[in-house]
């Protein structure tokens, strides 16, 4: 089949948008790569003997967050008793100030008139892009 007197001319239109595109994905790809969710690890909670239905419970986390918009996101704690299905979800702001490693520390206030025993926390973190972190979470007793 011969070739239009067109085609040519088409190729050499669409060599220049094609090869904008393609610059212009290299220059944002050079300028930091794509946007990356938190890194979370090495949970712990204060105090780690246990608390009382009422109590404050700092948890906190290490993380890393290559892109350091973690500040302006928010945390999620998930809270269930272990004998127990189903728990309770709580969020909570995060400072704006961003950087890209550090200790993310969020204070919990248990509610009162929860029943004594074995617990579960879970952390999330979700940055100010809205990209969610790994969860961790760990065990605790509640005491009477």
């Amino acid at each position: 089949m011969a070739a239009s007197p067109l085609e040519p001319e088409l190729r050499s239109r669409l060599a220049v948008p094609c090869g904008a595109a393609l610059g212009l994905a290299l220059l944002l790809s050079s300028c930091g790569g794509a946007p990356s969710a938190p890194r979370l690890t090495e949970l712990s909670l204060d105090p780690a003997s246990g608390a009382h239905a009422g109590e404050i419970l700092t948890v906190r986390a290490r993380y890393v967050d290559e892109d350091g918009d973690l500040g302006g996101g928010r945390a999620e704690i998930a809270l269930r008793r272990q004998a127990e299905a189903r728990g309770q979800s709580f969020s909570t702001p995060l400072p704006s100030a961003g950087t890209p490693s550090g200790t993310l520390t969020v204070k919990v206030t248990l509610p009162v008139g929860l029943p004594p025993g074995s617990y579960e926390l879970g952390l999330t973190a979700i940055d100010g892009s809205m990209r969610r972190s790994n969860g961790l979470s760990t065990s605790f007793e509640l005491l009477p």
